[in-house]
């Protein structure tokens, strides 16, 4: 089964503001008064317009984001934090991939995880320890619940893609 998600999160009041500046632009709120606005094409084609690269691509861990989306995400946290996130998963193997940005400029550390079979044909995680999205969710303020990590505490785990996000909005 695939896992595919390209979205920025954030405070639920900063998302608002961005939103409020796209159409196409919408956010589903989760808990600890956070949402999740999936980069959807007709989002990310207004982003391209609008928002062109400074210099050459210095992610290129992330499989979907593109540079504008960089830029966007840049200038958008000027309202408030905001992390851009991307899975990439099928068959139990892929990758994740997160970034903080906050007053305008990228944060240090863009965080990538990656799940492969070994030669034992068992699944690993590398590297071994808390995934890049939850490490990311962590410095934005998410506080775990239990024995869930982040990325379940807010219950990012019910969406396999971006469409399952916007039908969830839609609903």
């Amino acid at each position: 089964m695939a896992h595919s998600i390209q979205a920025a999160i954030g405070q639920s009041a900063t998302l608002d503001l961005i939103k409020g500046t796209w159409v196409d632009a919408a956010a589903l709120p989760l808990t600890q008064a956070f949402s999740l606005m999936p980069l959807i094409p007709t989002l990310s084609d207004g982003i391209e317009e609008l928002f062109k690269p400074a210099h050459s691509d210095p992610f290129s861990s992330f499989n979907y984001r593109s540079g504008f989306v960089i830029e966007w995400l840049k200038h958008s946290s000027e309202q408030g934090p905001l992390a851009y996130l991307e899975t990439d998963f099928f068959g139990g193997t892929g990758s994740q991939s997160a970034i903080i940005f906050q007053g305008g400029e990228v944060s240090p550390g863009l965080l990538t995880t990656q799940i492969r079979e070994n030669q034992q044909g068992q699944l690993e995680q590398i590297p071994a320890g808390t995934s890049a999205i939850s490490q990311v969710l962590k410095k934005l303020g998410v506080a775990v619940a239990g024995v869930e990590d982040e990325f379940d505490t807010l219950g990012l785990g019910k969406f396999r893609s971006n469409e399952s996000i916007v039908q969830a909005i839609q609903n």
